[in-house]
């Protein structure tokens, strides 16, 4: 678990608040291992998972299971309390369909919110709608949110602590990696053919065995491990098929983003070829990790992540390879230049071409430039950075070469 010792982040939530003029701020939700916006608030993992309630410019209330107390006190809030604090067990028992907002008028009444409030917490879009119409019911105003919220804002700056969270993450993931590229540069090769133990290997196989290194590393991949080989790699999102069979001088693209242990994610791609690929290849692999490196030196707090994603489609453009800023473009450099990291692996700050976000100390994104096209395949190279004094710094300790 990462605790926020400084309060930094309530602190910085209560300022976003107050600038769209909402009073209190009420997060839920049955459990935190799939709603990032709880366990973040709570600062601890909620098996049975919790109400968080603040009203800006007071310290919060968390209110959990009994059986959850211990948890509870071991994260970031203070003043917890359990659900029988609040006699939810009479509420239940006097009117069941309404027991739990019932309770959530209770905490409000007790802590005087009367203002708007901001929702938040991963849950089913039913779910708020009913909590929502009941408080307007009682009295209550619920403030509605577009994208970035308060609490999005609050969570793309991360403290030294979850940013040595992060690099924690991003060091097992790196190993990961290393150790697959060494299983298959000591495979044995035939005709073409990477074989283990004497057969075919397939990609299947390689997920499995990749898969056996992630839980060793205590590492969940949050989605299906892309070992993408070319040509099919021209699709940034083609993740590989089970029996497709790995070939001496095929690129491959592997593109892992596990979470750890600590609840954080990280993000990383390389792309390689066991074998020595072809030298058109191997250009095109050239000008992805110079943009890549270019791009490094170009970010600072001063430029936006719009115009960083601009410069990078020009560099690339210079070298004769279509962009996004060019019209109904299928091949070259066909996405964004990268994504925030945290809780999950699609947070702000965006690197688009329209995003209206800004680069701030704190931050933790993707630098992810590729080249993508029919006839040879997918080329990305992808490291997770965070803006320290103003720089991005690499937190993706894992060297970038292409043959093996």
């Amino acid at each position: 678990m990462v605790s926020n010792n400084s309060k930094d982040y309530l602190v910085r939530l209560d300022h976003e608040l107050e600038k769209k003029g909402v009073d209190s701020v009420l997060a839920i939700g049955s459990s935190t291992s799939d709603n990032p916006e709880l366990f973040y608030l709570a600062g601890c993992n909620l098996p049975r998972g919790g109400i968080f309630v603040k009203k800006v410019g007071q310290a919060p209330i968390l209110i959990v299971s009994d059986i959850d107390l211990g948890n509870a006190s071991e994260g970031n809030i203070r003043e917890v309390k359990t659900y029988s604090n609040y006699n939810y067990d009479q509420l239940l028992r006097s009117d069941l369909k309404n027991a739990y907002n019932n309770l959530i008028s209770k905490v409000f009444r007790d802590i005087g919110v009367n203002g708007p409030i901001a929702i938040y917490g991963t849950n089913k879009a039913s779910t708020i709608l009913k909590i929502s119409s009941k408080l307007k019911k009682s009295g209550y105003k619920t403030y509605v949110e577009s994208s970035p919220t308060a609490l999005e804002l609050t969570m793309m700056i991360k403290s030294k602590e979850e940013i040595d969270a992060i690099r924690k993450v991003g060091s097992d993931t790196c190993k990961v990696i290393d150790k697959t590229i060494s299983f298959l540069s000591k495979c044995k090769r035939d005709n073409n053919k990477i074989l283990f133990k004497n057969k075919p290997l397939t990609v299947g196989h390689i997920k499995k065995i990749i898969r056996t290194f992630l839980a060793q590393k205590n590492l969940i991949n949050i989605g299906e491990i892309i070992f993408a080989l070319s040509p099919q790699s021209s699709d940034p999102h083609y993740a590989g098929v089970d029996l497709e069979i790995l070939r001496e001088s095929q690129l491959i693209v592997f593109d892992v983003f596990p979470r750890g242990s600590n609840g954080y994610c990280f993000d990383v791609t390389r792309t390689f070829s066991i074998g020595k690929p072809p030298t058109k290849i191997k250009k095109i692999y050239d000008t992805v990790n110079e943009v890549h490196s270019n791009v490094m030196d170009f970010i600072d707090c001063e430029n936006l992540p719009s115009k960083t994603m601009n410069f990078a489609c020009d560099l690339f453009e210079k070298r004769g390879f279509p962009t996004l800023k060019s019209k109904n473009v299928s091949e070259g450099f066909i996405h964004s230049l990268g994504h925030g990291v945290g809780l999950t692996i699609g947070e702000r700050p965006y690197l688009s071409l329209h995003s209206d976000d800004e680069f701030q100390e704190g931050q933790v994104f993707t630098i992810e430039p590729g080249l993508y096209f029919k006839k040879y395949g997918g080329i990305r190279i992808e490291d997770t950075v965070a803006m320290i004094n103003g720089k991005p710094k690499s937190l993706t300790q894992i060297e970038k070469k292409m043959t093996y």
